[in-house]
């Protein structure tokens, strides 16, 4: 299990294409006090100047970070974990 804003969450994942872009979309959620929060991180390349490969490659050289940034993120004034 993962941090969302200081609580426990879940987090799924979206790989699509179209026929310009490859696009990863990270979507991150947690419930507290019957309030569903989200993040969402979207990694994408124009298909005629990245692979699919590259494309995850980038994705998972950045994945710690954006988890750090989510996991310890503050909404306003308010820490939700109090």
């Amino acid at each position: 299990m993962l941090k969302v804003f200081g609580i426990n969450g879940c987090k799924g994942s979206l790989i699509y294409e179209d026929d310009f872009e490859y696009v990863i979309s990270d979507n991150y959620y947690a419930l507290f006090n019957g309030i569903l929060y989200s993040a969402k991180v979207r990694t994408k390349g124009d298909k005629q100047e990245v692979t699919f490969e590259q494309l995850e490659g980038r994705r998972f050289y950045l994945r710690r970070l954006m988890e750090q940034i989510i996991s310890t993120a503050v909404l306003g004034d308010y820490k939700l974990d109090k």
